[in-house]
């Protein structure tokens, strides 16, 4: 086995790690510990915590479109002071209301916020209305700082004039960063289309 695949191999294992315990805490409510009592060395700072400061909104948040035409939103990462290294969206549409949903990935030159991505999971469940897509820094790279296009989704209208339908960020969507296996996600935007 090369150091590369090695490499590659423990990069997947602590970020499905890392995602799996946030996914089980989110689920399950976590009790109280009793209260201890810690010892600090005189003049020591405490720990200091990532801040949750990463934003994941559709562009745009509002959309016209005829029934049968084509549409696409792209989904923007702006990660203020996080250095993200992996994000996993998570979204819910009207099945009925958006046929041949696709996902498109964003090439360097338009804006990616990821170069080279390593995609983790790539599933549009077309019945359920369900988008389930995970991607992360390679293994080789850096977190990341900044702004950018995580991902673009296409798909076609089936509205009515003056019909209205959303694609939603769902709670599990979460953002991951150096320094912490918690979510670093702090607010979201969906998009609303309306029928033309």
């Amino acid at each position: 086995m090369t150091a590369k695949t090695f490499g590659l191999i423990a990069f997947l294992v602590i970020l499905t790690s890392a995602l799996l315990t946030f996914a089980v805490l989110q689920q399950k409510p976590t009790s109280q510990p009793a209260a201890t009592t810690t010892q600090q060395n005189e003049g020591a700072s405490p720990p200091s915590q990532t801040p949750i400061d990463t934003i994941l909104r559709f562009s745009p948040a509002y959309a016209g479109l005829t029934s049968g035409k084509q549409g696409s939103l792209d989904v923007l990462i702006q990660t203020n002071t996080n250095e993200v290294t992996a994000v996993q969206l998570e979204v819910a549409f009207d099945p009925q209301k958006f046929t041949n949903v696709k996902i498109v990935e964003p090439s360097a030159t338009a804006g990616a916020f990821l170069e080279n991505p390593f995609v983790l999971l790539n599933k549009v469940d077309k019945q359920k209305g369900r988008i389930s897509y995970a991607v992360g820094v390679p293994p080789t790279g850096n977190p990341k700082k900044g702004k950018g296009t995580v991902v673009s989704i296409m798909f076609t209208s089936r509205l009515s004039s003056g019909e209205t339908a959303s694609f939603v960020l769902l709670p599990e969507t979460l953002v991951t960063a150096s320094g912490t296996v918690s979510s670093v996600l702090k607010t979201t935007q969906n998009a609303t289309i309306t029928g033309l």
